[in-house]
């Protein structure tokens, strides 16, 4: 099956319900961990919850975004440092891709959401640093390690199931993240006169109807 309209892809998925973990910096001025539409010199464009995309406008974890469609990673976890905590906030159930290209690897793939969820705490990390997250490491508001070094990792069915038995255990809003996002934009406009995102010279905020010139 394919989204018609942008010909997405429909995401092929493992036998088992697997996910991903990738990290995003999250804004300092804002009281949820939205992103960091306001770092200065590198206004970040990602996680896009105004279009339910990953990668379509940056070239944020290239090598990762293919290894999820290679494995039909069914999940999608973000993790930050918010307020000098580390935690998974929420995640992305990935229903389709696209190839988008990427300077790093020059091509890849973007990923667009079947469903988001996001919270205003989230699972926090308490320990040493560890590479991989195993099912047991986590409970309702901790996983009892400080999490990968780089942020980054495979997540098997096991450790899927426990993260999204405690995210869905609390209040979605990723609506709420959508207007900090667009709080911010309009402090950056005030700021520089032109530009939402500074670094980027991007005028505009991001719409759907965007995507299309990104894909390939």
């Amino acid at each position: 099956m394919r989204n018609r309209k942008q010909n997405w892809k429909r995401m092929n998925y493992a036998d088992e319900d697997l996910g991903y973990l990738t990290y995003y910096y999250s804004s300092r001025q804002s009281n949820i961990p939205t992103r960091a539409v306001d770092r200065i010199g590198d206004n970040k464009r990602d996680p896009n919850l105004e279009t339910r995309t990953y990668g379509v406008f940056t070239d944020c974890n290239c090598r990762g975004r293919k290894n999820v469609v290679r494995d039909g990673r069914k999940y999608l976890f973000f993790m930050t440092n918010f307020k000098n905590v580390r935690q998974v906030t929420g995640y992305y159930e990935i229903g389709w891709f696209h190839n988008v290209h990427c300077s790093i690897s020059t091509k890849t793939v973007a990923l667009k959401a079947s469903r988001v969820h996001f919270v205003g705490s989230g699972i926090r990390f308490v320990g040493k640093p560890q590479r991989t997250i195993r099912h047991n490491d986590i409970s309702d508001d901790e996983i009892r390690i400080f999490g990968p070094p780089r942020g980054c990792c495979r997540l098997d069915h096991k450790s899927v199931s426990k993260l999204l038995e405690s995210l869905n255990g609390k209040e979605d809003i990723s609506g709420h993240y959508v207007r900090e996002i667009k709080k911010l934009e309009t402090e950056n406009l005030k700021d520089s006169g032109k530009y939402r995102y500074p670094s980027s010279h991007r005028e505009e905020t991001f719409r759907v109807k965007d995507i299309g010139a990104y894909l390939v």
